[in-house]
């Protein structure tokens, strides 16, 4: 079987916590979206206020990631 690659569209909430400045918001997101696949493209569409304790906020992303055949098979 030769090396197939798919790209996948993911529309995702993830957590930020009060103790992750802005200059490090991208790496958050980007350890989530890991979880599915290499990141190609992400956008926040959303950004919500404190929780109630003012813990953390709520961020949406769409996000495409490419997965493969080969990451699947390796367990990447």
């Amino acid at each position: 079987m030769g090396l197939e690659v798919i790209l996948k569209f993911l529309e995702l909430e993830i957590k930020w916590p009060k103790d992750v400045l802005v200059e490090d918001l991208r790496v958050l997101i980007i350890e989530h979206l890991e979880k599915y696949g290499d990141p190609l493209r992400w956008a926040i569409t959303f950004v919500s206020a404190f929780d109630a304790k003012g813990d953390f906020r709520e961020l949406k992303l769409e996000a495409v990631v490419v997965r493969s055949n080969y990451m699947q098979e390796n367990k990447l």
